[in-house]
């Protein structure tokens, strides 16, 4: 399944979702460990900031949209009344 090197990683890189664990301090990873760690705890700090940022972007879009389209479904449900419905006016 895994081997020695592979949950050492994995292990340390859980110790690293402690805000106090310095890998580098840490004399039982090798240099590579501790690179694979660091990258891999900025590549998800740059996930979490893109996913705010995507949330915040989908929120601006909905608030107008929602309100351009019930103004333009009373538009058109008004429109459809009076040229259609009982507001028509009988032509002679």
């Amino acid at each position: 399944m895994y081997n020695s090197a592979e949950l050492n990683i994995i292990n340390n890189m859980l110790k690293a979702d402690d805000s106090t664990y310095d890998p580098y301090s840490d004399p039982g990873l090798e240099n590579d460990a501790i690179e694979k760690i660091v990258k891999n705890n900025k590549n998800q700090a740059i996930s979490k900031n893109i996913n705010k940022s995507i949330d915040k972007k989908k929120l601006m879009w909905i608030i107008p949209l929602a309100i351009v389209l019930t103004i333009l479904t009373f538009g058109i449900v008004i429109w459809i009344y009076y040229r259609f419905g009982p507001g028509k006016k009988i032509k002679k």
